[in-house]
């Protein structure tokens, strides 16, 4: 199976231009996933921490998005601090979270667990526990927010 048998692409690249961003949003993918918001924003922006700069990137990023009926997965990395409230625990610009609608975050609790927490709009917020048992995660709690 090639790259084109799926039914998304990933960029993870940071020598991608916004017009080569805007060509892939117009190929016949499903899903485009970016890995990571933070390489491509530190290529296109002076500073991922400035909100008005992250709105002239993110704003025509998703219209083109909308527009090619494309869904989008940015994933971008957590605060130094680990802060457990998703909203506060990207890094970068806060404008960022107002943007997307769905947060989620991973953390590794040690002992070969996992914790995924959830903050939507349009979800029904969660925390999911997993733990690594022979070679797989299995879900051990489901909790609701």
């Amino acid at each position: 199976m090639t790259s084109n048998d799926l039914p998304f692409y990933v960029i993870s690249t940071i020598s991608l231009g916004w017009e080569e961003l805007k060509g892939i949003l117009k190929e016949d993918y499903d899903v485009i996933i970016v890995d990571t918001l933070r390489g491509i924003l530190g290529l296109l922006l002076d500073d991922e921490k400035d909100a008005s700069s992250i709105s002239r990137f993110i704003v025509p990023l998703l219209d083109e998005t909308r527009k090619n009926e494309k869904t989008l997965i940015l994933l971008h990395h957590q605060t130094k601090s680990h802060q457990s409230h998703a909203l506060k625990a990207v890094a970068g610009s806060h404008a960022l979270p107002g943007f997307v609608d769905i947060i989620l975050t991973l953390e590794d609790i040690g002992g070969g667990k996992r914790k995924i927490s959830s903050f939507g709009r349009i979800i029904e917020n969660k925390i999911l526990l997993y733990e690594l048992k022979e070679g797989r995660f299995e879900l051990v709690e489901d909790k609701n927010l």
